[in-house]
């Protein structure tokens, strides 16, 4: 018959519980003091908590933090002016019409359209000075 794949130590890596380290601490893995470990870590994470809090309420509570967030909106707001302007020449050097393009074409029109209503009215003024209506 073929031994097991782990040998003698029972077809486990890691063998039996007799054989664990643990096995001499009574089941326990954190020895007598895991009962009180939970404990041990509340008390970490509320001290923590307390020192960070005091921590970001001294960096918030300055001046300096609040430069930072005007410094961090006008940089924001750059950034897409940037941005725009970035993709109208991108639109321009492919030779499509982009937003600054369509704004001008929609002036034009709207000029050409005033100069024709002016000169429709000027033909037509004549043309009724002289039926005599």
């Amino acid at each position: 018959m073929a031994e097991p794949l782990f040998g003698r130590m029972g077809g486990s890596p890691f063998g039996s519980m007799a054989e664990s380290p643990f096995a001499s601490m009574g089941q326990q893995p954190f020895g007598p003091w895991a009962s009180d470990l939970g404990g041990l870590w509340r008390g970490w994470l509320e001290s923590f908590e307390g020192e960070a809090t005091a921590g970001v309420e001294r960096l918030v509570g300055g001046d300096a933090f609040a430069e930072l967030l005007v410094q961090l909106a006008e940089n924001a707001a750059a950034v897409s002016s940037i941005s725009a302007d970035f993709w109208d020449l991108v639109l321009r050097n492919l030779r499509l019409a982009g937003r600054a393009d369509i704004d001008r074409l929609a002036r034009q029109l709207a000029t050409t359209e005033d100069k024709l209503e002016r000169l429709l009215q000027a033909v037509e003024s004549p043309a009724e000075e002289s039926v005599g209506w």
